[in-house]
Protein backbone atom coordinates (compact mmCIF):
# COMPACT_ATOMS: atom_id res chain seq x y z
CA UNK A 1 0.00 0.00 0.00
CA UNK A 2 1.83 3.32 -0.92
CA UNK A 3 2.00 5.49 1.88
CA UNK A 4 0.08 8.99 1.96
CA UNK A 5 1.42 12.29 1.29
CA UNK A 6 0.87 14.35 4.68
CA UNK A 7 -1.41 17.66 3.26
CA UNK A 8 0.10 20.80 4.17
CA UNK A 9 -1.65 23.06 6.65
CA UNK A 10 -1.72 26.65 6.31
CA UNK A 11 0.93 27.74 7.48
CA UNK A 12 3.48 25.52 5.33
CA UNK A 13 1.16 25.76 2.15
CA UNK A 14 1.98 29.51 2.49
CA UNK A 15 5.70 29.42 2.55
CA UNK A 16 5.67 27.14 -0.18
CA UNK A 17 3.99 29.49 -2.50
CA UNK A 18 6.38 32.68 -1.18
CA UNK A 19 9.50 29.21 -1.77
CA UNK A 20 8.07 29.60 -5.53
CA UNK A 21 7.42 33.37 -5.66
CA UNK A 22 10.93 34.16 -4.64
CA UNK A 23 12.40 31.72 -7.67
CA UNK A 24 10.54 33.75 -9.84
CA UNK A 25 8.02 30.38 -10.95
CA UNK A 26 5.62 31.80 -13.68
CA UNK A 27 2.94 29.34 -14.84
CA UNK A 28 3.52 27.80 -17.96
CA UNK A 29 0.41 29.11 -20.10
CA UNK A 30 1.92 29.71 -23.45
CA UNK A 31 -1.65 30.17 -25.39
CA UNK A 32 -1.79 33.31 -22.93
CA UNK A 33 1.49 34.16 -23.24
CA UNK A 34 0.95 34.44 -26.99
CA UNK A 35 -2.15 36.16 -26.84
CA UNK A 36 -1.53 38.93 -23.78
CA UNK A 37 2.14 39.40 -23.68
CA UNK A 38 2.37 42.37 -21.89
CA UNK A 39 -0.46 41.09 -19.56
CA UNK A 40 1.20 38.20 -18.74
CA UNK A 41 5.06 39.81 -18.29
CA UNK A 42 3.08 42.15 -15.63
CA UNK A 43 1.71 39.51 -13.52
CA UNK A 44 4.60 36.77 -14.22
CA UNK A 45 7.74 39.49 -13.84
CA UNK A 46 7.75 42.16 -10.96
CA UNK A 47 11.13 42.76 -11.18
CA UNK A 48 11.60 46.49 -11.57
CA UNK A 49 15.33 46.37 -11.30
CA UNK A 50 18.05 44.53 -10.79
CA UNK A 51 17.54 44.23 -6.96
CA UNK A 52 14.22 44.97 -6.64
CA UNK A 53 10.84 43.12 -7.08
CA UNK A 54 7.37 44.01 -6.82
CA UNK A 55 5.42 41.07 -5.45
CA UNK A 56 1.50 39.99 -5.98
CA UNK A 57 0.81 41.81 -8.98
CA UNK A 58 -2.78 40.67 -10.18
CA UNK A 59 -5.98 41.19 -12.19
CA UNK A 60 -9.77 40.99 -10.60
CA UNK A 61 -12.76 41.25 -12.88
CA UNK A 62 -16.11 41.99 -11.75
CA UNK A 63 -18.86 42.83 -13.24
CA UNK A 64 -20.29 47.13 -14.01
CA UNK A 65 -23.43 47.53 -14.87
CA UNK A 66 -23.88 44.73 -16.87
CA UNK A 67 -20.04 45.41 -18.56
CA UNK A 68 -17.10 43.60 -17.09
CA UNK A 69 -14.53 45.56 -15.36
CA UNK A 70 -11.03 44.22 -15.33
CA UNK A 71 -8.85 45.76 -12.59
CA UNK A 72 -4.99 45.35 -12.57
CA UNK A 73 -2.71 45.86 -9.95
CA UNK A 74 0.55 46.61 -8.41
CA UNK A 75 0.28 46.32 -4.51
CA UNK A 76 3.74 46.57 -3.96
CA UNK A 77 3.80 50.10 -5.58
CA UNK A 78 0.42 50.72 -4.38
CA UNK A 79 -1.09 51.22 -8.00
CA UNK A 80 -3.63 49.74 -10.32
CA UNK A 81 -5.74 50.68 -13.08
CA UNK A 82 -8.95 49.76 -15.16
CA UNK A 83 -10.62 48.76 -18.37
CA UNK A 84 -13.90 48.17 -18.99
CA UNK A 85 -15.88 46.47 -21.91
CA UNK A 86 -19.11 44.39 -22.69
CA UNK A 87 -17.54 41.23 -23.10
CA UNK A 88 -14.31 39.08 -21.31
CA UNK A 89 -12.65 38.91 -24.82
CA UNK A 90 -13.19 42.89 -25.37
CA UNK A 91 -11.96 43.70 -21.79
CA UNK A 92 -9.27 41.31 -22.17
CA UNK A 93 -8.22 42.81 -25.82
CA UNK A 94 -8.42 46.68 -24.47
CA UNK A 95 -6.12 46.01 -21.45
CA UNK A 96 -3.44 44.13 -23.31
CA UNK A 97 -3.56 47.07 -25.78
CA UNK A 98 -3.75 49.46 -23.10
CA UNK A 99 -0.63 47.75 -21.51
CA UNK A 100 1.34 46.98 -24.53
CA UNK A 101 0.94 51.25 -25.51
CA UNK A 102 1.51 52.05 -21.81
CA UNK A 103 -2.09 54.12 -22.18
CA UNK A 104 -3.69 52.61 -19.18
CA UNK A 105 -4.53 55.26 -16.96
CA UNK A 106 -2.58 54.36 -13.37
CA UNK A 107 -4.01 55.39 -10.12
CA UNK A 108 -1.38 55.62 -7.42
CA UNK A 109 -2.18 55.67 -3.61
CA UNK A 110 0.22 57.94 -2.25
CA UNK A 111 -1.17 57.79 1.58
CA UNK A 112 1.08 54.85 1.49
CA UNK A 113 4.73 54.22 0.91
CA UNK A 114 6.03 51.96 -2.19
CA UNK A 115 6.84 48.56 -0.56
CA UNK A 116 9.04 46.39 -3.53
CA UNK A 117 10.81 43.74 -1.82
CA UNK A 118 14.54 43.70 -1.87
CA UNK A 119 16.25 40.86 -3.89
CA UNK A 120 19.87 41.44 -2.84
CA UNK A 121 21.84 43.81 -1.03
CA UNK A 122 23.31 45.61 -3.60
CA UNK A 123 26.93 45.27 -4.26
CA UNK A 124 26.49 41.60 -2.86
Amino acid sequence: MAKEKPSLNGTAMLAEIRRRAEIGQAPSDESFEQRYPALFSLLTNGQIDPTHVADGNFIRLSNNNGDWLLTVGVPALGMFGEVQDRTFDLVLTKLETALAANKIDWKANLKRPAKPRLLKEPGK
